[in-house]
């Protein structure tokens, strides 16, 4: 099955991956059931692969024990996509400003003030912040 080129896995792809590892299907199958190129599938399982505790018992059921086997769960993967989705974009414009915020928190916070108010009042004294901000991009 063809899939379109540069296409974000979905979570009934995970799914897909979960079931053909239970199935002990090589990676290459997997990635052929999928319609994605095996890079992606193997991206795909180191992202979502934890470590799985087991119990076992002697040969003689006398004695428990543990091992840990890597294992790959589709809402570990799921949960670090999103997270990943979430961390992109643009840094923050206010960076390592502290006095600007603090300023703008105390204006907007504690006074009541508006943002534009706030902003004007910088602008109108020319206050020596190392950042310059609009009310679009302190609001949005």
């Amino acid at each position: 099955m063809a899939r379109e080129r540069f296409k974000h896995l979905s979570f009934t792809d995970r799914l897909k991956i979960e079931a053909g590892l239970k199935m002990k299907m090589s990676v290459k199958q997997i990635a052929e059931s999928i319609g994605v190129h095996i890079s992606t599938v193997y991206r795909e399982i180191k992202r979502g692969v934890y470590l799985k505790k087991e119990s076992r018992w002697d040969h003689y059921g006398y004695e428990k024990y543990y091992r840990y086997k890597e294992t790959y769960s589709p809402d570990i993967a799921e949960q670090k996509y999103r997270a990943f989705l979430q961390a992109k974009g643009a840094p923050l414009k206010i960076g390592k400003d502290h006095a600007l915020a603090e300023y703008l928190e105390h204006k907007i916070v504690d006074e009541g003030w508006t943002v534009s108010a706030a902003l004007g009042e910088i602008k109108r004294k020319q206050m020596p912040f190392s950042t310059s901000i609009c009310v679009r991009t302190l609001c949005c």
